[in-house]
C-alpha cells in the first residue's frame, strides 16, 4: 500500500492544516466527512478503499480540519467560516487552478459553498450521501443527547458515535470499533461535541442553484445516516445535476462514475 507524504499549510487565520497527495493526474481534494484523520482513514482496509482506488487515475489530495487528527489540535473554531478556510488552504497548496471537489456526508455543504465562491477553481463537484441543511438530518433533540455524551463521557460516547456512524448503522464489531478507535485517537470528546453543534447549524439550501458546474451527486439506499430522500432533494436543486443511487457502498462502482464525470 501507498503512504502518504504528509505536509502543513496555513489558513489566513494561522491555523496550520495537515494534507498529503497521491496519485498523479486530475487533482481530486477529498473532504473529511466525520472527525477522523485521513492518515488512519487511507491505512483502513475498508475506509480507505474509495481514496485508494481512485488515486489510481487522480491525484487525490486528503486533509484533516483544524481541531482534529494531525492537524492543530487546540483550534477550537469548527464554524462553516473556519471549515472554508482550511479547506482554501489545502486547494492553495496544491498549486492548482483547476481541480474538483469530494465531498460525503458531513462536509458536502462545505463543498457545495466553497464550489459556489470559488467558480474558477472548482471544475467538478462529487457529493456522497450529502444534504444541503444539516438540521434535516436529524432533530436536535435527538442529536443533543450524544453531543452531550461526547462532552461528559468520551468513552461512552465514541462508542455510541461508532455505532451509528456507519451508513447502514449495521456494522459488524470490528468496524464499530475501528470507528471508536478512530474517533477517540483524532479528537477530544469536548472538540467533538463542539464539531457537531457548529455541524448542524449549517445550511446551503440557498447556494445549490448558484452551481453551474458538473456535479455528480450519489446515494445509497437505505442510508442511516443520511436519508435517501436527502440525496434526491440535493440533486433537485442543483441544475443539471446527475444522481447516481446505489444499493451498496462499492467503491469500484463510484470510481467508474468518477472517471465519467470528468470527461
Amino acid at each position: 500500500m501507498t503512504d502518504l507524504n504528509i505536509q502543513y499549510t496555513t489558513t489566513d487565520d494561522g491555523a496550520g492544516i495537515a494534507y498529503a497527495a497521491v496519485g498523479r493526474g486530475y487533482t481530486v481534494v477529498r473532504m473529511s466527512a466525520i472527525v477522523g484523520s485521513f492518515l488512519t482513514y487511507w491505512r483502513d482496509p475498508v475506509f480507505g478503499a474509495i481514496g485508494r482506488r481512485t488515486s489510481d487515475y487522480y491525484e487525490v489530495v486528503q486533509y484533516d480540519g483544524r481541531g482534529w487528527g494531525l492537524s492543530q489540535r487546540d483550534a477550537a473554531d469548527f464554524s462553516m467560516e473556519a471549515r472554508l478556510k482550511d479547506l482554501d488552504a489545502v486547494v492553495r497548496a496544491t498549486g492548482r487552478r483547476r481541480l474538483a471537489l469530494y465531498g460525503d456526508e458531513w462536509s458536502v455543504p462545505v463543498g457545495v459553498a466553497y464550489a459556489v465562491q470559488n467558480p474558477g477553481t472548482v471544475r467538478h463537484l462529487i457529493l456522497d450521501g450529502g444534504f444541503a441543511r444539516a438540521a434535516d438530518v436529524a432533530p436536535w433533540a435527538q442529536l443533543k443527547p450524544l453531543v452531550e455524551l461526547c462532552r461528559t463521557n468520551w468513552e461512552l460516547g465514541s462508542k455510541i458515535l461508532a455505532d451509528v456512524a456507519h451508513p447502514t448503522r449495521a456494522a459488524d464489531d470490528t468496524t464499530a470499533q475501528r470507528l471508536r478507535n478512530i474517533f477517540k485517537e483524532c479528537i477530544s470528546g469536548e472538540s467533538m461535541a463542539e464539531w457537531f453543534a457548529e455541524a448542524y447549524k449549517m445550511d446551503v439550501t440557498d447556494l445549490l442553484p448558484q452551481l453551474r458546474i458538473p456535479t455528480l451527486i450519489f446515494h445509497r439506499r437505505g442510508d442511516q445516516v443520511v436519508r435517501f430522500a436527502l440525496g434526491q432533494e440535493l440533486a433537485a436543486r442543483v441544475p443539471n445535476a446527475r444522481f447516481v443511487p446505489s444499493r451498496a457502498w462499492t467503491p469500484r462502482h463510484r470510481r467508474s462514475n468518477f472517471r465519467n464525470s470528468f470527461r
